[in-house]
């Protein structure tokens, strides 16, 4: 059995498919548009926000060279240690280093003989002896300037800054003051609205005789997170990224607990110019990505509405020439069938089908007046005969009479 559509309902498919087409095309190209704008606001991510590590770091550098300046013209500080006297040394330096460490983010301070030996460490006194053979120390002490640069030491991942120092025009030995960078995610997170943290390789700390707390996840330790849970959750997820990171800015959208994230990764280096870790930032950006996807739905809701709106209108404007062509097929019909030529269409549209409604109408006036001649001349010619008839029959009476 062959399953015929009319023309009003193969339109109404055509128009629903048309709608629905249209919906998906949109729908599909505003949400790639927006995913692609947004990517492309984070795609510097990782290097923007590595740029402004750098940034940070030196300013910092900066003011510790600037501190260390002032601190090696003290000459309370320099006889002592000039003389080899710890216990002055650090009697006299203890309200120096408080200070620095309200007033500076001084969190470290070293005093350090010609030989590299430890003599003094202001915040862990009853550490002293060890040789140094940290970068910043030995370029400060190849080149008897001051020297600055991140280093892993003994108890901290930081920055640090070496100068050496004189008392009477004779070197005495170095001086050395640090800080803790955590301040400077915490700045950075301030700026940039991102969370921030550093994963050191297990590799790198196995170098170092480390006595550092960290959060460790796998073969990387966490450092400084300005989001502790969060860091934890993408160190466990994203071992290979963190690796990717050691050698190569990356940005990717990660998608954890149900949340998204945009995740950057840029190497960080020592002052020894190795590759010291992975500077991660993150930002949660599952309400930008909601934010999408209800600028999407609102998109396709007003395209599905105008598409529905103007259909609408093509259909109330084709209303009645749809009507007159139904009827005009069953019009058709019902006369090929029957050959009842009395009845007639009612036209209200002055379209093609109007057109064609009239014509019909027309050709079956003329043909119902064909048929009236037809009918009359068919009455006249029954009266001839019945007129012959009667004759004939009179001639054959008189005939036999």
């Amino acid at each position: 059995m062959t399953i015929t559509m009319s023309i009003k309902g193969r339109l109404i498919l055509s128009a629903t498919i048309v709608m629905l087409l249209s919906a998906l095309v949109l729908g599909g190209y505003s949400y790639q548009n927006q995913v692609w704008q947004l990517q492309h606001r984070f795609h510097d991510l990782a290097i923007n926000d590595h740029r402004l590590f750098e940034t940070l770091l030196q300013t910092d550098a900066d003011g510790l060279s600037r501190a260390l300046s002032g601190l090696s013209r003290l000459e309370p500080l320099l006889e002592p240690f000039a003389r080899g006297d710890r216990a002055v040394l650090l009697e006299a330096l203890q309200p120096v280093f408080a200070e620095l460490k309200t007033q500076h983010h001084i969190t470290h301070m070293y005093f350090i003989t010609m030989a590299g030996e430890v003599f003094l460490r202001a915040h862990k006194p009853e550490q002293h002896g060890d040789k140094l053979e940290r970068a910043t120390f030995l370029r400060a002490a190849a080149t008897r300037s001051t020297s600055h640069g991140l280093e892993m030491g003994r108890n901290f991942f930081s920055l640090r800054c070496v100068t050496p120092v004189s008392l009477h025009g004779t070197q005495i030995g170095y001086m050395e003051v640090a800080q803790e960078i955590d301040h400077v995610f915490e700045q950075m997170k301030h700026i940039t609205g991102n969370d921030f943290g550093l994963f050191l390789p297990a590799s790198y700390l196995q170098q170092y005789d480390a006595a550092m707390q960290a959060s460790v996840e796998g073969e990387f330790s966490l450092l400084y997170p300005t989001n502790r849970e969060t860091f934890l959750m993408l160190g466990r997820n994203l071992p290979d990224l963190l690796k990717q990171g050691l050698d190569n800015f990356v940005v990717e959208r990660i998608r954890l607990a149900r949340e998204s994230y945009l995740v950057g990764v840029a190497p960080i280096h020592d002052a020894f110019g190795k590759t010291a870790g992975v500077l991660l930032s993150q930002r949660n950006v599952t309400l930008l990505y909601d934010a999408l996807w209800r600028g999407v739905v609102v998109s396709l809701s007003g395209f599905l509405a105008i598409l529905v709106v103007g259909n609408a209108l093509l259909y109330l404007s084709m209303r009645k020439s749809l009507t007159l062509f139904e009827s005009l097929h069953e019009h058709i019909q019902k006369v090929t069938r029957t050959w009842d030529i009395t009845s007639r269409l009612r036209v209200d549209t002055r379209d093609e089908i109007g057109e064609l409604a009239t014509d019909l109408n027309l050709m079956q006036d003329k043909m119902q007046k064909m048929q009236t001649a037809l009918e009359q001349r068919a009455n006249e010619l029954a009266a001839a005969n019945q007129e012959l008839e009667s004759f004939g029959y009179s001639l054959s009476h008189d005939l036999r009479s």
